[in-house]
Formats: structure tokens, sequence, C-alpha cells
């Protein structure tokens, strides 16, 4: 009797740290990190955000306008943006269908970047669990992920049957095998919030926010938490009970799944998780053989070079470097999703002279974006051995969170961010305070670094005297380095 191989269900944990200033939420698969959203808590995303903006100044030379929504400076509209994806726009000029001084409805697509205002469209996309509502554009679509065709044709169906007027409904991966009624109740949402929307927007006069876009940790869970989730471990007691209230109405059967836990006590398993997430701010990646990944982003492309390095294996020139370029291909992919990184990306694979070697390769890297919720658009080989790909990006890359442009070397290099700075003095305060009871402390550091704390984080220090009873003084110290500070107990 042949015996039948039992496939073991890889445990799923969701972790989620706090930070004053940044928060991290982390996918992670058997102990490996799989999928990270990087927020700043003081400056949000506004990529799915609904506004009404007024046209400044509208380019026929570039087909695309730029409009004022009230954020400091003016959007991105291209001409694709303001007709919807089911309409040809060949032979359509933007100056057919907006004027300078009129009133838009747009919704931001990706977020202002090294510069670059927002890039906003009139097309509005509402996105629930399992569907998404395009209320212009009339057309019905279900996930490429979805390969049954049984279950390709019931929610196609469905979709149908059930949309109204010019309404476009696209079916989501995570809609597959959900019963009718659940499917229904998230389209049905999704319509009465688009109605919403509109009474806002008839009812508004001066330009600004409509529609709020949803938090980083809002679209993961919409995203992400189903009842295969293990476990979901909270850092924060404010975010524990908004995880809690995501659970009991969309996935009750894994509220009991919720912990709080701070991440000091959190053992080896979350010192390991640590290390991982410290690992994605690298510029290097080593693979698992010895090779290495080099990765460099600059405001029009990012770059990866694969290096055989100090390659470990034993073996012909040929197979190290079949096997490293093998390993960097399963493993762009996921580098990819971890940092965020979008637009075009160009990664420069070892040289091989075979054909079939090539085809091995480029299956592998588009294998390894199966799992990618982001569109990504592979292309072939180039004759100079590099393959270029674009993924879309509704964020920012988690580098430009993390970190910012030096200003004392022309933008050339990367320093640790000021909000993340901020937040290693919030950490430091919170493991030093309990081992120095009833004494007051002081945080010294950059004029930069103190001025943001005074800021925009006036709040979290009182909230901090006033759980430890103790007075923090802020202290600018000129003569500290950007990213120096000290917390010491007076």
């Amino acid at each position: 009797m042949k015996s039948r191989k039992i496939e073991r269900a890889l445990k799923q944990e969701i972790f989620i740290f706090s930070g004053v200033c940044i928060r991290r939420i982390a996918l992670v698969i058997d102990g490996r990190l799989d999928e990270l959203v990087i927020e700043s808590k003081t400056c949000p995303s506004m990529v799915e955000g609904i506004y009404l903006g007024k046209v400044v100044k509208v380019m026929p030379s570039i087909n695309a306008a730029f409009v004022d929504c009230g954020l400091g400076s003016a959007t991105f509209l291209s001409l694709k943006g303001l007709r919807p994806k089911a309409r040809n726009t060949q032979g359509f000029s933007i100056s057919d269908s907006v004027t300078e001084g009129a009133k838009v409805l747009v919704q931001v697509k990706s977020d202002e970047r090294s510069g670059k205002g927002a890039r906003v469209s009139r097309e509005v996309s509402l996105v629930g669990r399992y569907a998404v509502l395009n209320p212009f554009t009339g057309v019905v679509s279900v996930s490429n992920r979805i390969l049954k065709p049984a279950e390709r044709a019931r929610l196609n169906l469905l979709a149908n049957d059930h949309k109204a007027g010019d309404e476009g409904i696209i079916m989501r991966t995570a809609a597959e095998g959900k019963k009718l009624e659940t499917l229904l109740a998230d389209i049905l949402e999704l319509r009465a919030a688009w109605r919403k929307i509109i009474e806002l927007y008839t009812s508004r006069v001066n330009i600004g926010l409509i529609w709020q876009a949803q938090t980083g940790i809002q679209k993961f869970l919409r995203d992400r938490l189903g009842s295969d989730i293990d476990a979901i471990v909270v850092d924060d007691g404010a975010m524990f009970s908004e995880v809690q209230k995501y659970c009991m109405q969309y996935v009750p059967e894994v509220i009991d799944r919720v912990t709080l836990q701070k991440p000091s006590g959190g053992g080896a398993e979350l010192n390991d998780l640590e290390e991982q997430l410290d690992e994605i701010h690298s510029p290097e990646i080593n693979l698992p053989s010895g090779g290495r990944l080099y990765f460099e982003t600059t405001r029009s492309m990012t770059t990866i070079d694969v290096d055989t390095s100090v390659y470990t294996s034993r073996g012909s020139r040929f197979n190290v470097v079949f096997q490293t370029n093998l390993e960097a291909a399963i493993e762009v992919g996921r580098q990819l999703r971890l940092r965020n990184i979008g637009g075009l990306v160009v990664i420069d694979f070892i040289g091989m002279k075979h054909e079939k070697d090539k085809e091995k390769i480029f299956r592998a890297l588009k294998k390894g974006f199966r799992a990618d919720p982001s569109f990504v658009k592979v292309s072939n080989f180039s004759e100079f051995g590099t393959v270029e790909l674009t993924r879309y990006r509704g964020g920012l890359p988690h580098v430009s969170v993390m970190s910012e442009e030096c200003s004392q070397c022309g933008g050339a290099g990367r320093v640790e961010s000021i909000a993340a700075v901020t937040d290693e003095i919030f950490a430091a305060l919170a493991r030093e305070i309990p081992f120095a009871s009833g004494r007051d402390f002081s945080v010294v550091g950059s004029c930069d670094t103190i001025g943001f704390i005074r800021k925009q984080c006036s709040e979290a220090i009182s909230n901090v005297e006033t759980t430890w009873a103790v007075n923090i003084s802020l202290v600018s110290e000129p003569a500290m380095g950007l990213r120096e500070f000290k917390v010491s107990p007076c």
C-alpha cells in the first residue's frame, strides 16, 4: 500500500509592535518573516483616502492636471486617472475632461514621495474583505489567483447578478469558497460607504478630506486576517482593543487567539523576529549557500545585484552560478514584499550561457511573486542578463519611513529617521525608568530630535510622566550628532 504524504499546516502568526511614532505589523509563517507593514503614526499613508479637490493647472502637453486637495502640495492627476479603465483614452485630451477651477472628487493612489506630489485618480475603488467596488467602470471580474473554473464562474455570476447600474465589482482572492450571504454583506457594506461618500461630496463646499483612508493595521487585517491565523500578539493596550473589536466583527473564531504581550518579555521568539525585522533595512541580504543580494534605491528605480560572494558549496563555477541565481530568484519576491519596494526594479543576475537555465530562473522568479498582494509585471531576461519588473506599491517604501536622506552628504546616503530615533528614545525610557524608582529623567539629543519630540510627542511624554510619576526634561545639545541621544536619571 502506498503511503500518503500528509502535509503539515504552517503556523501563521501576526505581531503588532506600536512605538510612539512608528507601528510595525508582521506576518510570520513558521517562524520566518513573510510580510511586513511599517507605518508612520505622525505622517500616515493617504492611499485610498477620498478628497474634494480643485483643478489648479491643466497640462495638455503631458495629458495631466494638478489638483489642490488641501494637502499642502498639489496632487498629480493623469488622463488615465480621469477615465475608467474600461474606457479607451486614445484620442482624448486632458482638456476634454477637466478645466482649471473645476471641483473634482479624487482618490489618492500613491503617496507623495521625493518631492513629487501624491498621485490621484477619479476612478474610485472601495476595497472590502472579499470584493472591490468600482462605482464607474461597470466591469465585473474575478481575481486571477482563483484558478478553479467552477468557483470563478460562481463568483462571476454572483457579481453580475448583484451589481447595480454602472458599478464594477472585482471578487478578491479571499472570496474563494465563501458563502453567498458573506459575500453579499461585504458588497452591501461597500455600497453603503459609497452612498455616504456621495452625500458628503454633494454637501461639501471647501476642498479637503471626504473619506479617511484606512490605517496600515486596518488594511493588513482586512487583507490577511482569517481563521487560519494561529496567534495575534499585540504590545499596546489601545491597539489590543482595536484588534479584538475587528476580530469580533469579522473573524470571531480567532478572538481568543489575540494576546497582549510586551516585547521586552517576549523571549527568544520575539528576539529572533526583531533580528529579522532589522535585516530588511540592510542593503545586503545573505542567501542560504553564501551568495548575496545587494539593494540600491534611487528616485527612478531599485537595482538588485546578485553576487556569488563567499559561496560555501563545492562544485563547478557553472553549478555555483546557477544555484546562486536560483536562490536569488526565490528570495527577491519576498524581499520586495517585506521592503514594500515598488516601481521599476532591475535585477542583475550572474551571467549564464544556457537559455534553459535562464528559463528555470525566470520561472522561479515569477513563482516567488504568487504570494504578493500587489500587481507585479515581469519581463524576461535581456541580452545583458538583467530582468526588469514593475510592482505596484500603495504606500511608501519602508526605507522612507525608517530613514531619510542625509542632509550632510547631499542626499548621497541615508540616515535613521527622526521618527525611528524618537521610538528608540521612548524604548530607552521604558527600560530605564523602572530601575530608578522615584528619580526624574533627562533626554539629551540634537536640536532637531528634541524639537520633533516637543512638537509631535508632547502627549506621549505626558503619558510617560503620569504612568511612572516622574518628570522628564528635554535638553537640546547642538554638539550632538543628528541621531545621537542620551537618556539618564537626574
